[in-house]
């Protein structure tokens, strides 16, 4: 019998080598063999190789496949399937946090582990070509982040205080802009600890940016670019992507509730037609004029607008002008707390980002985007665990 398979993990016991595997082979979870002292076969991890033998069972009772002779495949790697058997299988909400990250291990796959790394490094280039400081801000925060957030908290042994895992990188960006008056970036990681159920993504990697002087068309062209960086990136890689991805365009909510002839007499009306309707049946566009009452986002009146990259229904990004004025947003973060502190004894307004504004702080446009949401749908991932974890441990 002849096996074609990419080498997971390798264990050595005396001459005997047991290494996990990736197989065309859906049942051979592993294979065993054995090597002689005049045997010059020298294998890595990562590495696909053709091995000849026959099948038995291990103790764990899974396919074991106990080799007679191997030698190196000279095939690209796209020959092995990007998916992984298991990841190919449905993962929703109803499996338990071990159940899938069992899963996640056995299917480990090197391709996205690749896309991945390669990504966040050209992806860093590209920011920087567009005038982009690549930062690094820190992870500990002295508060929550927002008023309604529930960030993982630690003690500071030396002082006593309490310290929060940053949910969002937008405060010290924004301290980064006030002192430098320059564009910043960063694709960093942010945590969530919100216990929606044992799937949700307590840690993924984002990317925010902050552009001064600039408006919000700045943002639908630079969406543009990230798209076209991606497609270019996958094929440097070898990897099968969405091809919708390919035509990326823009309407303005508008737009698209005349195209179905919706009717509405309020914003409020505008914007739940827009998510219960509208986005939903959205492939990949990217959405303008979306009604926004986000505390951080300039208004005109009672309302200001964003912009939002939909795919599959899902907004992966978005990006709005940034309010600058210290007093008005102090006013809604105190209408927003007085909402949720009937339910949340803990909710709390921001004064560090308060006081930052009221240092001075210019007019700018900023974009948040979910980079393992955006790879599982550009590689066509069965889950975004796949994305935040391809090596499944």
């Amino acid at each position: 019998m002849k096996l074609l398979c990419r080498i997971i993990s390798i264990r050595k016991h005396k001459n005997i080598f047991f290494c996990d595997v990736l197989s065309n082979i859906k049942e051979i979870r592993q294979i065993c063999f054995e090597k002689k002292e005049n045997d010059s076969i020298n294998i890595t991890t990562g590495e696909i190789i053709i091995v000849f033998g026959e099948m038995g069972l291990n103790r764990k009772k899974e396919q074991l496949f106990f080799c007679e002779r191997i030698k190196k495949a000279s095939i690209p790697l796209k020959s092995i399937p990007m998916k992984s058997y298991i990841a190919n299988r449905a993962i929703d909400s109803s499996h338990s946090k071990k159940s899938l990250y069992n899963s996640l291990s056995r299917g480990y796959n090197q391709n996205i582990w690749l896309f991945r790394m390669q990504y966040i490094d050209l992806m860093n280039q590209y920011l920087q070509s567009q005038g982009f400081i690549i930062t690094r801000t820190k992870h500990l925060m002295n508060c929550r982040g927002t008023y309604n957030a529930n960030p993982f908290t630690t003690i500071n042994r030396s002082d006593k205080k309490t310290q929060y895992l940053r949910i969002t990188m937008e405060l010290e960006l924004k301290k980064t802009v006030m002192v430098t008056l320059q564009a910043v970036a960063e694709i960093g990681t942010v945590y969530r600890n919100m216990g929606k159920n044992t799937v949700h993504a307590t840690e993924f990697h984002v990317l925010e940016l902050i552009k001064p002087l600039e408006d919000i068309r700045y943002i639908v062209e630079l969406m543009k670019g990230i798209c076209k960086q991606a497609i270019s990136i996958a094929r440097s890689c070898n990897i099968t992507y969405d091809p919708i991805f390919e035509n990326l365009n823009e309407k303005s909510i508008y737009q698209l509730i005349e195209e179905k002839n919706m009717r509405y007499s309020s914003n409020e009306e505008l914007y739940e037609l827009y998510i219960s309707e509208i986005r939903p049946g959205i492939d990949n566009l990217i959405v303008t004029d979306i009604p926004s009452k986000d505390p951080f986002v300039r208004r005109v009146g009672e309302w200001g607008s964003e912009v939002e990259w939909v795919i599959h229904g899902k907004r992966i990004a978005h990006g709005f002008e940034d309010e600058i004025d210290s007093e008005l947003i102090l006013q809604r973060f105190i209408a927003q707390v007085k909402e949720v502190c009937i339910n949340d004894k803990n909710a709390e307004v921001d004064y560090e980002f308060i006081d930052m504004l009221r240092y001075g702080y210019p007019p700018s446009v900023s974009l948040g985007m979910g980079v393992d949401r955006f790879i599982s749908y550009l590689l066509q991932l069965d889950h975004i665990q796949v994305a935040i974890n391809p090596l499944g441990i």
